[in-house]
């Protein structure tokens, strides 16, 4: 099956922590890009994954597969950025305008301070990125070369209504099926 996937051009996008969340099963991505397979890394929202962190799913997605292969040199830390930016822009079609900084690409970007707070010496710059960073380190995001958040918060006026309207419609559907919140 994956032979046939792989030759018919088809990729897939892993979402490693959604994965373990829901004990979906786990994506054998060495395997996968072996065949021929184009892999990227998503992140699924926070009723799949709790806390929507693409530097600790990136990290699950590592840690998995080193465990998986008993081998820590199976897949390194550019091997799963290259898959969670560039990879999934290529798997969605949209490589010539997303995934990379270049020239005619929309302008999407992070800033991360590694120093802040530190994450030690920086011996390599990829693997201090994916190992070490996470949200914490996280200082501006940049979407369409416009920022989108700062310090963790949203920079759009409409972001205040956002966590209300968030709520209320959980809590709508929630009840629908009967739930309720345990506060």
């Amino acid at each position: 099956m994956i032979a046939t996937a792989a030759a018919a051009g088809a990729g897939m996008v892993w979402q490693p922590t959604s994965n373990g969340r829901l004990g979906s099963g786990f994506a054998d991505v060495v395997r996968l890009r072996e065949a021929g397979m184009r892999v990227g890394i998503g992140l699924d929202d926070q009723s799949c994954t709790d806390i929507s962190d693409p530097f600790a799913n990136m990290r699950m997605g590592l840690y998995a597969t080193r465990a998986l292969h008993t081998d820590a040199a199976i897949l390194m830390p550019r091997d799963v950025l290259r898959m969670h930016t560039l990879g999934s822009a290529e798997v969605l079609g949209a490589a010539d305008r997303i995934g990379s900084l270049e020239v005619g690409k929309f302008a999407d970007f992070v800033l991360v301070d590694h120093r802040a707070p530190s994450t030690g010496p920086v011996w390599d710059v990829l693997a201090t990125y994916v190992l070490a960073c996470g949200l914490r380190n996280l200082k501006r995001v940049f979407v369409g070369g416009r920022l989108a958040s700062a310090d963790g918060r949203c920079t759009s006026p409409l972001a205040a209504d956002a966590d209300g309207e968030l709520h209320a419609r959980i809590t709508r559907a929630a009840a629908a099926a009967g739930l309720k919140p345990a506060l």
